[in-house]
């Protein structure tokens, strides 16, 4: 279930049958729910609540499938969905008294807390008076059926239902000197929830220093609260408790402030009245969890990045900014937009890359910081560049299965594990093609180079695939993630350092007696030299496209060759 904050898009939730939906708002929080008509659809409503500061009566639940929608213009809403906790019992409200075998039945009505079976249990009356009832709600573990030897099997009862997880409703009543049991169990019993909430979070929110929030994995049981000296917070007094869905809110003195000492919260399951949810699953004691203290501190969406800027590739841009502020809460990620055709590039840093554009079309980009709040705003869009194919300078090869170049088509072969180029490499895929006329060549990076991915541009007269110590000259973008090249079979640092990213483009150029290994990052439009040799001829060479990947190497794996 989602947590909604203001300005966000409303959230439309499903409730099925039998189960209650949980709200509940932070201070400032301004909202509405809205159970939405099944047969008129669409946002057409049958109620509305409106939603403020802590939670809401739990909502259900209801015969068949109900739908919500959900809205917050200001601060946050927490919805969750639990099983309804059924009222056994007219003459009291669910778990008015402890779960105890010694079942009282001194006159009048009681209902003990919902007990999850565990062990052997022997049922025996207590102070029984005509007219006495109790009434337990038990859920089975499939091991341990209860002994009611104590008492007598009423004509009602449907007896026990020792299946793990199911629900078996017992009645204890005494009439004149007789005690009976019954036992019946709902019509409708869904799976078993047999998984106990856990601790998810402990939070001091900026704008309630003195409140510590513990979130949990599921909404809680709103009729169990233990007392405060259940809870101990390092350096603070606990003084009240309070249950919101899945959260138990801690009031604490004194109040929490900005930068003091790394603090940490506990809890001890009590013997009875303990966290649990609807199901009776028990929160289990804990200790040492670390809390995230925000008191003092202003928590909000990231600050929009500024100096967006692009350059155009083939087909692509990559696009780099500065970064905004992180609104207090570290960003984990930037979303790059391109107009128009809103095409998306993302990462945590820069520079990202932008797929998919159509050359000769103009475009701008925008870029947007993420954090655990939210969207920052959209920066100031960049200037127009326009994707182009670059203008011919080296041989191209339009794919890594079947290309075709020179009215020849002839495949990438896939060689296996012996002639792997790198120590790490599993195998390579390699093509061994006839020098491009312009004396070049060149690959594109089609994916980020690692550990289990690099790719290779070699030199040599072999009119076959050789590996890399074979290769006299070749361009390698390794796993190390800077460029280097293979000089007499030995991998070598490049005399520039150039790093390796997405949509470069290597290329070997043979300009007369020379050989450069080049690469560029503007979709070829510039290169730069990153290693020269000298005294090399241009006629009846082989140029070697490499890709390697560990393990077994598919074409869909193979960093793309241009």
């Amino acid at each position: 279930m989602p947590t909604i904050t203001a300005g966000s898009t409303p959230q439309t939730i499903s409730l099925s049958e039998g189960q209650v939906l949980n709200i509940s708002g932070v201070v400032g929080t301004a909202g509405v729910a809205y159970r939405l008509d099944p047969v008129l659809g669409g946002t057409n409503s049958l109620q509305s609540w409106t939603i403020g500061a802590g939670a809401l009566a739990q909502i259900g639940p209801y015969a068949g499938l109900q739908r919500f929608l959900v809205t917050c213009s200001a601060g946050r809403v927490d919805v969750s969905a639990s099983n309804a906790v059924l009222n056994l019992s007219s003459g009291g409200a669910a778990g008015s008294i402890p779960f105890s075998a010694a079942v009282p039945l001194g006159g009048g009505s009681v209902v003990m807390e919902k007990k999850v079976v565990s062990g052997a249990l022997t049922f025996v009356p207590s102070g029984a008076i005509s007219g006495g009832v109790c009434v337990a709600e038990m859920l089975a573990d499939g091991v341990n059926a209860p002994s009611f030897a104590a008492f007598e099997e009423h004509s009602s009862s449907s007896g026990w239902l020792n299946t793990a997880g199911f629900t078996n409703l017992v009645q204890f009543f005494c009439i004149g000197t007789r005690n009976y049991f019954s036992v019946s169990q709902p019509l409708v019993q869904g799976a078993p929830d047999l998984t106990p909430p856990t601790v998810a979070s402990a939070i001091v929110a900026a704008a309630l220093p003195g409140v510590l929030s513990v979130g949990f994995s599921e909404a809680l049981a709103s009729g169990f609260v233990p007392t405060a000296s259940a809870f101990t917070v390092d350096g603070h007094a606990v003084t009240a408790v309070a249950l919101r869905a899945a959260f138990v809110d801690l009031t604490v003195a004194p109040a929490f402030v900005s930068g003091e000492a790394a603090r940490t919260a506990a809890y001890v399951q009590p013997g009875s009245g303990g966290l649990r949810d609807a199901a009776g699953n028990l929160v289990a004691s804990f200790s040492g969890r670390a809390i995230a203290n925000n008191a003092g501190m202003l928590v909000t969406v990231p600050a929009a990045p500024t100096a967006v800027a692009a350059v155009a590739g083939n087909g692509q841009a990559t696009v780099t900014y500065t970064p905004g502020a992180d609104g207090g809460s570290t960003i984990t990620g930037y979303v790059a937009t391109s107009t128009p055709g809103g095409f998306t590039g993302s990462g945590t840093s820069g520079p990202i890359a932008v797929l998919g554009l159509t050359n000769g079309v103009a475009y701008t980009f925008t870029v947007h910081a993420v954090n655990n709040i939210g969207n920052s705003a959209e920066s100031a869009p960049s200037a127009a560049v326009t994707p182009a194919v670059p203008a011919a300078g080296y041989a191209r090869f339009a794919s890594l299965v079947n290309t075709t170049e020179s009215g020849s088509a002839d495949p990438y072969a896939y060689t296996g594990n012996g002639t792997a180029f790198g120590t790490a490499m599993g195998g390579i895929a390699t093509k061994s093609r006839v020098v491009g006329t312009d004396g070049s060549c060149a690959v594109v990076l089609g994916a980020a180079t690692d550990a289990t991915h690099e790719a290779m541009l070699g030199l040599d007269n072999s009119a076959t695939p050789v590996g890399y110590t074979s290769l006299d000259y070749a361009v390698f973008a390794p796993s190390t993630g800077t460029y280097r090249v293979v000089v007499g079979g030995v991998s070598t640092a490049a005399t520039v350092a150039v790093s390796c990213a997405v949509g470069d483009i290597m290329r070997l150029s043979i300009t007369g007696a020379n050989l450069d290994a080049q690469v560029s990052k503007d979709g070829g439009m510039t290169w730069t030299t990153i290693y020269s040799w000298s005294g090399i001829s241009a006629s009846a060479v082989k140029y070697h496209i490499q890709a390697a990947k560990s393990a077994v190497l598919t074409a869909s794996q193979i960093v793309g060759a241009a």
